[in-house]
């Protein structure tokens, strides 16, 4: 393998499910470089909508191995499971590493919520209240919208969740 200019070999590590945060801690704290990836998405639970951050390649990190530095202790570090490629962990490319860095700095791997279009007054995962007809006052979320003009809304019917289809749905709904 040719020089490294930055002098750090970087590795895939496989870690315990949803330990990658502390795996990395586990690695920066014996000295390795540690490159999580993460990306933010919009989640429903419960009747709440809240913004999360996961792992972009859940049960795996990339690890920073300085030049000279014993690779067991990468290998057998907390929550860390091995380096993929065993016996001989694959180096990769730094630059790909870089990319990826960049691409989660700018967010490339967020699915987000996109801005509002014109004539559209809402997005699926939106609370909304019922202006209109039987179930006039009440609030529900936007499941998926249907042919014209029609969407499937989760409402709260005597307590229970129910999925009611209403049709000519953006004159008798509005945004909670």
């Amino acid at each position: 393998m040719a020089e490294r200019p930055s002098g750090v070999a970087w590795y895939v590590a496989d870690v315990f499910d949803n330990r990658e945060k502390v795996a990395a801690q586990a690695l920066k704290l014996k000295g390795f470089r540690v490159f999580a990836p993460t990306r933010s998405r919009v989640a429903t639970h419960a009747r709440r909508i809240e913004l999360r951050e996961d792992a972009l390649f859940p049960g795996y990190i990339f690890v920073g191995v300085p030049a000279g530095a014993d690779m067991s202790e990468a290998r057998h570090a907390d929550y860390v499971e091995g380096l993929v490629g065993r016996p001989d962990p694959v180096e990769l490319d730094a630059d790909v590493i870089a990319k990826f860095a960049r691409a989660c700095a700018l967010g490339e791997f967020d699915t987000l919520p996109q801005p509002r279009r014109a004539g559209k007054p809402f997005e699926i995962g939106d609370e909304v209240v019922v202006k209109d007809g039987p179930f006039a006052g009440a609030k529900a979320l936007v499941q998926q919208f249907r042919r014209g003009g029609a969407a499937e809304l989760l409402l709260d019917f005597f307590g229970q969740k129910r999925a009611v289809v209403l049709r000519d749905v953006a004159r008798v709904v509005e945004l909670a």
